[in-house]
């Protein structure tokens, strides 16, 4: 219950004092970014995003550096989370890896891809996805069948594709499968054997368009 609310339950007078510790053991990590790059609120979204989909924080320094290497490009919240996610690949990967040593997952067939990001729109409400409601149901319930396919096979239902659509992917579907984990392959260490179960696309039986 703490882990699906904590990025509600994370305040910004937690942020502080978060941030107020680390200052104690690495205080150039947080004066470079706060307040010169970014504010503290904006820190708290990208917390807040990283705690919604189960990303631990502990590593905060990390998460800093990260941060404040990607503010100096852009300060929307979106990139800024996924230049995050990235730098914690080795994280992520041990996250989801089982017990053989391998990461089992779901892939889209890049044409799927790139239907995704075609109908990307950014807004200033935040990211925005377009599709013809027809072509958003047919993804979505070949979505949930390959993570239906993963879970009777006895698998955490995961989702690997590029990360120009991941933050999109999730977002789509985390409703429709809520468990589902969405990685991009930068957030996979190098080496790391992976396993790929299916594939939603064009042309197979599951097709999604």
């Amino acid at each position: 219950m703490i882990r699906r609310h904590a990025p509600e339950l994370l305040t910004r007078q937690d942020v502080q004092g978060l941030l107020d510790g680390l200052k104690q053991q690495s205080p150039a990590v947080v004066e470079e970014l706060i307040p010169s790059l970014l504010t503290l609120g904006q820190v708290q979204k990208v917390l807040q995003r990283l705690l919604s989909e189960r990303v631990s924080i502990r590593d905060l320094a990390t998460v800093l550096e990260a941060l404040a290497d990607a503010a100096s490009i852009t300060k929307e919240l979106e990139p800024l989370t996924e230049r995050v996610r990235q730098r914690l690949a080795r994280g992520l990967t041990k996250q989801h890896m089982e017990s053989d040593g391998r990461l089992y997952c779901f892939t889209l067939h890049p044409g799927v891809e790139q239907a995704i990001v075609d109908g990307i729109q950014r807004l200033d409400s935040g990211t925005h996805l377009a599709l013809d409601p027809t072509v958003r149901q047919q993804l979505l319930e070949a979505i949930r069948r390959q993570a239906e396919l993963m879970v009777a096979a006895g698998h955490q239902p995961l989702a690997l594709c590029a990360p120009r659509v991941r933050s999109v992917l999730r977002l789509l579907a985390q409703d429709a499968v809520p468990t589902l984990v969405a990685l991009s392959y930068a957030e996979v260490t190098p080496g790391t054997a992976v396993e790929a179960m299916g594939m939603v696309s064009r042309t197979h039986e599951d097709s999604a368009l």
